[in-house]
């Protein structure tokens, strides 16, 4: 599971002709034009976002930009581009800005920024206040509760942000060191769930389910494994049964993730595919506590089965 990630690198480009400049970085595939809204949402660490602004900005801001685009390549790759291609000649000046880092949380966003912040120091900013006046020696810190792994939106990430005055790279090493501790402390009265998983398939498929089920809690970062080992389930009282058991340690409540392995057992018509039964503390989780999970309306377990799987391929994007 990713608890901590690094955002895209930010670059001002200050230019006589900002529509030429854009034209030139547009037709050479150095990045294409976004909106901020699709900048924010279509980065990720390997990426950069460029503003584009003429000579009348004295103070670089993002309201500044005549154009904002995002590149796939990182920001000293997008530089050497632009020099070898002979486009900094239309160049006055090019500033660095802060990078960010995003952080996945599951409880309280005030709690954690106060205890980074307790930690390192920072100011409290707007996103959009942290991107104009940081620097490329501070890092902007992001909270949200999506999986780090989707695209996120600007309206993913929860309330302030902190303006640390930190290198990325230094302030990703020393965070990255204490995410647990954060992330706990976050929690308030939630705890941490350990879980066993048994797969059972009575045609023998295991690689197939398995490699299902992994893809799905790799996906939506769903927890840590804690290990994998054959085992026998006591399915019926004097009857055992081989079954494939993933131990997971995760901060999804039992419904959440009762709800998660019944839109695997299941496909859209109804069919069962696999049993994937649950455990927590010793006692297994029947599938009528994935009601419990953003639901409003009561539904036979075949029905429940259908509307999980077609929940879960909404949120995975594709089929599995």
């Amino acid at each position: 599971m990713i608890s901590l990630r690094k955002g895209p690198k930010i670059l001002f480009f200050r230019t006589e002709n900002p529509d030429m400049m854009t034209k030139e970085l547009v037709d050479r595939e150095i990045a294409k034009m976004v909106s901020l809204q699709e900048g924010i949402k279509n980065s990720d660490e390997k990426s950069s976002l460029l503003f584009v602004t003429d000579l009348n900005s004295v103070n670089t801001k993002v309201e500044d930009a005549k154009h904002t685009l995002l590149s796939p390549y990182n920001g000293s790759k997008v530089l050497a581009e632009v020099i070898n291609l002979k486009l900094s000649k239309q160049l006055e000046k090019v500033e660095m800005g802060t990078r960010s880092l995003v952080m996945r949380i599951p409880g309280n966003a005030e709690k954690i920024i106060e205890a980074i912040k307790d930690d390192f120091g920072g100011k409290h900013v707007t996103w959009r206040e942290g991107v104009e006046i940081g620097r490329e020696n501070q890092s902007l810190v992001w909270l949200t509760n999506k999986p780090l792994m989707t695209r996120l939106t600007e309206e993913d990430l929860l309330g302030d942000h902190l303006l640390i005055n930190k290198s990325t790279d230094q302030l990703f090493e020393e965070m990255g060191r204490k995410v647990l501790r954060y992330i706990s402390h976050s929690m308030e009265t939630q705890n941490w769930y350990e879980y066993r998983i048994n797969i059972y398939d009575s045609y023998g498929d295991y690689d197939k389910h398995y490699k299902r089920l992994m893809h799905v809690i790799t996906s939506l970062e769903m927890g840590y494994i804690l290990g994998e080992n054959w085992t026998k389930d006591h399915a019926l009282a004097l009857l055992s049964v081989v079954a494939y058991q993933i131990r997971l340690f995760s901060f999804m409540p039992p419904s959440e993730m009762k709800a998660v392995l019944m839109g695997l057992e299941y496909d859209e018509t109804g069919k069962r595919l696999v049993d994937l039964d649950l455990y927590h503390r010793n006692t297994k989780v029947g599938w009528m506590e994935a009601r419990k999970f953003q639901s409003e309306k009561k539904r036979s377990k075949k029905e429940e089965g259908i509307f999980r799987h077609v929940q879960l391929i909404e949120r995975l994007g594709n089929e599995i």
